[in-house]
């Protein structure tokens, strides 16, 4: 039980008089210290672990870091999204290693592989796997939602609302 030997300790030293010292301890008083250096370990491995967890839910929902949450992260932790994303990056190529297809795009699997897109901003002639588009500000564009979606998070386009018959 967490703190019962400290407190035996204590108790074993208010137990005697004023006037007596009761031998010194040794050993209970390290399995204080080792007992307190566990916890302090564990709380400290919690903390880690969940802002490398986040680090990772902003790599799988956003991509990138955005610079309000970058100046809140240490050197390591930097390090350890850049490595992480570089990981991911090359898990998601195509080739020997890879499994060609981006895992981030949707969590879910689509019910169309075509989706209804509006162009948020001027971004030029974009050419899809169903040919070339021209990406004019206001207009939209039934696209492959897999090649939408990046240009999705990047504020280029956004989907809209599916529409029952």
């Amino acid at each position: 039980m967490f703190a019962k030997q400290a407190f035996e300790l204590v108790q074993e030293v208010l137990s005697c008089p004023k006037d007596v010292i009761p031998p010194y301890n040794d050993e209970a008083f390290r399995n204080v210290i080792d007992e307190v250096n566990m916890q302090h370990e564990r709380l400290a491995a919690v903390f880690q672990r969940e802002r490398t967890d986040r680090l990772q839910e902003f790599r799988w929902t956003h991509r990138s870091l955005p610079a309000h949450v970058q100046n809140n992260l240490s050197p390591l932790e930097l390090q350890y999204f850049a490595g992480y994303d570089q990981l991911l990056n090359k898990y998601m190529r195509s080739g020997r290693l890879g499994v060609g297809l981006d895992l981030t795009a949707d969590p879910t699997p689509p019910e169309d592989p075509f989706v209804q897109v509006r162009v948020l901003r001027d971004y030029g002639e974009v050419m899809f796997s169903s040919g070339k588009v021209a990406l004019q500000r206001g207009k939209s564009h039934w696209l492959p939602r897999d090649e939408a979606h990046p240009l999705v998070m990047d504020g280029v386009l956004e989907f809209l609302a599916a529409t029952s018959c």
